[in-house]
């Protein structure tokens, strides 16, 4: 199994393009991983800027339902996650 990376960026568009060099160099450095990026609905038409062979897109609501909350947790329970990025600037996670 190979080991993951998820990086967290549940936010607007605006706040996602401060991200874009941080994220562009988790995925340059983490090439023998694979890395879940999570997106919220309101981004996720962006992830073509971090589109790689070994980059996965999951999209969550720009404000967490409990249900999505327990499906993250759940999806970190079962899988081998080396790291994690949260960048974001809400508490919720």
């Amino acid at each position: 199994m190979k080991k993951k990376i998820i990086i967290f960026k549940n936010d607007r568009v605006g706040d996602l393009v401060h991200s874009v060099p941080a994220i562009k160099n988790i995925i340059s450095n983490n090439q023998d991983k694979e890395i879940v990026i999570y997106l919220s609905t309101i981004s996720k038409n962006f992830y073509f800027l971090f589109r790689k062979d070994n980059t996965k897109l999951k999209v969550l609501n720009y404000s967490l339902t409990i249900t999505e909350k327990i499906k993250i947790f759940l999806y970190l329970f079962k899988n081998k996650i080396e790291e994690i990025y949260i960048l974001s600037p809400k508490n919720f996670f």
